[in-house]
């Protein structure tokens, strides 16, 4: 089985079982990238780039919920 096959298989494994220790959709973007054959430490560089997108993003919507309900309450 080669590396993209191998990939798939994992891939279509873990939409078939809940994963509570990481977001699915980053890693289903792990997988695809071992299977186009991106080096370990590529692929751990690409996942902590959307973890930090991702953090800046949930900061974000906090802080204008914070803006929001201030102005609410003035």
């Amino acid at each position: 089985m080669t590396r993209e096959q191998r990939a798939l298989v994992r891939i279509v494994k873990l939409c078939r079982r809940p994963n509570h220790r990481i977001s699915r959709q980053i890693r289903l973007m792990e997988l695809a990238l071992e299977g186009l054959g991106v080096p370990t430490n590529a692929r751990n560089a690409e996942i902590q780039k959307v973890l930090q997108e991702r953090r800046e993003v949930a900061l974000q919507h906090v802080a204008a919920r914070q803006i929001g309900g201030d102005s609410e309450a003035a």
